[in-house]
């Protein structure tokens, strides 16, 4: 049973969602909302396998918004909208589809036979998970504090000193690096991106591609993907580790399993990475 959650502000477009649900006993409908604040309280308190969100849901404010606001324990998303003015940067956010509003059954039940495929594979795979017990538990390896913790970047002809704290994730621009804070700001370094890599310690940063290195604290999930797995960034960025780097990836992740005496991370979070 797929358990759904509605998030649609016009009433005429909810009514034809739920009638296209009711048709259907292989779904449950857990809620529906009328805007996204409420949608954002219910999805955490009950937890549904899907989400299909409506961009005329007041307090909208784009798909990166409603992706933050409604994928923090991972539901899959349905976009819905009444043009297809958001369906780029919807897929690329790789919510499961993008349906135009009103939605009728059979689009409805082309949306489910799509979720319900990538649901099994994400089982066959048996490496999509949450990264939060993983995140807590290396923090506790952390010996030092983070907080007075900064990292020397070159600008020019000058150094700045920065918080490691505050970095998201750095990326390569053609021979230098840009570090992208978690303010939002994004500094444009003349360090080349493997300087910086070097200056960074592992047991927080990922260097996931040749291209990008990636503070573990700004993880929020990680999820199957063909052969492959996703690092979902907590503003809903995702990232695929590149060919050279996904075992070394996973290595990172699950090397802190045996280590330091008594504190392990769950089975069923750190196990799943090790079948990889």
């Amino acid at each position: 049973m797929i358990r759904i959650l509605v998030v649609e502000g016009d009433a005429d477009n909810r009514n034809q969602l739920l009638e296209c649900i009711a048709k259907d006993g292989e779904v449950s409908l857990v809620a529906e909302c009328r805007d996204m604040a409420e949608a954002a309280e219910k999805a955490e308190l009950l937890r549904p396998d899907v989400i299909y969100a409506s961009t005329e849901t007041p307090r909208f404010n784009g798909i990166a918004e409603l992706f933050a606001r409604l994928a923090g324990r991972r539901p899959y998303l349905v976009v819905m909208s009444p043009s297809g003015q958001y369906a780029a940067e919807s897929f690329m956010f790789n919510v499961v589809d993008y349906l135009l509003t009103p939605v009728c059954h059979e689009r409805f039940r082309a949306s489910l036979l799509k979720l319900r495929r990538i649901m099994q594979a994400d089982q066959q795979l048996e490496r999509r998970m949450d990264l939060g017990n993983i995140v807590s538990c290396l923090r506790e390896y952390v010996t030092q504090a983070q907080e007075d913790e900064r990292v020397s970047i070159k600008f020019g002809g000058r150094f700045r000193f920065i918080s490691m704290k505050g970095i998201r994730y750095a990326s390569a621009d053609r021979d230098y690096a840009d570090i992208h804070m978690a303010t939002g700001e994004v500094l444009h370094s003349t360090n080349r991106l493997a300087e910086i890599a070097g200056k960074l310690p592992a047991e927080r940063f990922l260097r996931i591609r040749r291209s990008i290195v990636v503070n573990i604290d700004y993880v929020r999930e990680v999820r199957a993907h063909k052969e492959n797995y996703e690092l979902l960034m907590d503003n809903g960025i995702v990232f695929r580790p590149g060919t050279t780097y996904k075992v070394k990836v996973r290595a990172a992740l699950v090397k802190r399993k045996n280590q330091n005496g008594g504190l392990t991370p769950p089975r069923n979070h750190l196990d799943l990475l090790a079948k990889g």
